[in-house]
């Protein structure tokens, strides 16, 4: 109990010195103060915060209607009527009416409980025993009650102190094992499915490496390959429902979004076997320009290609594009029957070209090099599986030859 004590009164040295005028906005209360704490050390949504504040409200009285989000859909805590009343909770609490009690006056509470002294337990939370005294002021004047009374043997706690004892102990150890703290991600154990965002061509190469690790470092867990446009893409990073995206997005360059470098990608070019160009002493860009090609489209996904399709299409002559297609997966699958052209960056021409018998060739014309990053939202940069998985993807992909197997 004493590292939840000394965590509580670290994270809430600073009072609020907010002020909410407004009637319907009023929230200084304790439990106001002691969610700005808990939000710097975890996400305001999680479930252990909401399981704290529903145990002090009915604990101890206290409502926890300031705490949450309050954008549609989020909200975790009571809801408060304009009344002012609880809508979720005990109907006879009155929000406007509730004691400011904050999560220091429990500590105070559970020290002088300890040490039935006011100096003994000002020196093990390291203040003076008159900011000790003005505290147990405090709690007293929000709990009507005496709580401690000064005996030949000491405080002694009133009938009413003994009966909070159990319910104080119960908080401070919960916001110590489960907000203090967060939860470790423990890979061997977890059953965790991991959502993630990559291209057709990105699915094709990075899912099957990191399949194998998963089930060498995290065996039960479990992947969602999931696809969408630049839109759908950062709202569910916001919220939650994609943990990465995969590739090389310039539209994720958004408020809020966090990214790693991978590795840098360059492009190569990918012909069928038997393929004439493979005949001649030179593939230079002259042949390169004479061939008919198959060009991938970006589109609006936002995907780094898009600077080199306009590259490729200012360099092919367009009678000899003889085909534009959305996917990197069937652009090299039309290959196969034709003597088109593929330009595709390397780590998805060496993914394919064994599969489907293709031979790749350097690009004899200068194309952008562009970067491959993980993305993520910053509100589950501290997320343990979420970091767990980043630090994976990065020592798996972050090396130049993650396509070749390690021995």
């Amino acid at each position: 109990m004493k590292a939840a004590n000394e965590i509580a009164v670290h994270m809430l040295l600073e009072e609020d010195a907010t002020l909410h005028h407004d009637r319907n906005e009023r929230c200084r209360t304790g439990l106001h103060r002691v969610s700005k704490g808990v939000r710097a050390g975890t996400s305001a949504e999680s479930p252990y915060t909401a399981c704290l504040i529903g145990m002090w409200a009915r604990r101890l009285r206290v409502c926890g209607n300031c705490v949450g989000d309050e954008r549609p859909g989020r909200s975790f805590a009571p809801s408060i009527s304009k009344s002012g009343r609880s809508t979720t909770g005990d109907e006879n609490l009155d929000f406007h009416k509730l004691p400011q009690i904050d999560l220091r006056l429990l500590v105070v509470f559970d020290e002088i409980r300890k040490h039935r002294s006011l100096t003994l337990a000002a020196d093990s939370l390291g203040v003076t025993q008159s900011a000790m005294s003005k505290s147990l002021h405090r709690l007293r004047h929000q709990l009507g009650d005496s709580l401690f009374v000064r005996t030949q043997k000491g405080m002694e706690p009133t009938a009413r102190a003994k009966a909070l004892e159990g319910a104080v102990s119960e908080i401070l150890r919960t916001f110590h094992e489960k907000i203090a703290v967060a939860p470790p991600f423990e890979p061997d154990s977890s059953n965790r499915i991991f959502s993630i965002h990559a291209s057709d061509i990105g699915m094709s190469a990075f899912l099957p490496v990191l399949a194998q690790e998963l089930g060498r470092r995290a065996p039960r867990s479990r992947i969602a390959a999931i696809t969408g446009n630049q839109k759908e893409v950062i709202e569910a990073l916001e919220a939650g429902d994609i943990d990465l995206s995969l590739g090389a997005f310039s539209t994720l360059d958004e408020p809020g979004i966090f990214q790693q470098r991978l590795y840098v990608e360059r492009y190569i070019c990918l012909v069928r076997q038997g393929h004439p160009v493979l005949a001649l002493p030179h593939f230079d860009a002259q042949a390169f320009r004479e061939q008919s090609h198959v060009v991938i489209g970006s589109g609006r996904s936002g995907h780094a290609h898009g600077r080199a399709e306009a590259i490729l299409l200012e360099e092919i002559d367009p009678a000899r594009v003889a085909m534009k297609v959305s996917g990197f997966i069937l652009a090299a699958m039309l290959l196969r029957q034709s003597d088109h052209v593929l330009t595709i960056p390397s780590v998805a021409a060496l993914t394919l070209a064994p599969e489907l018998g293709l031979v790749p060739l350097d690009c004899p014309i200068e194309l952008p090099e562009f970067t491959v990053f993980q993305y993520w939202h910053e509100r589950f940069s501290h997320d343990p599986a979420v970091q767990w998985l980043r630090s994976l993807i990065h020592d798996v992909f972050g090396r130049p030859d993650f396509l070749v197997p390690k021995r």
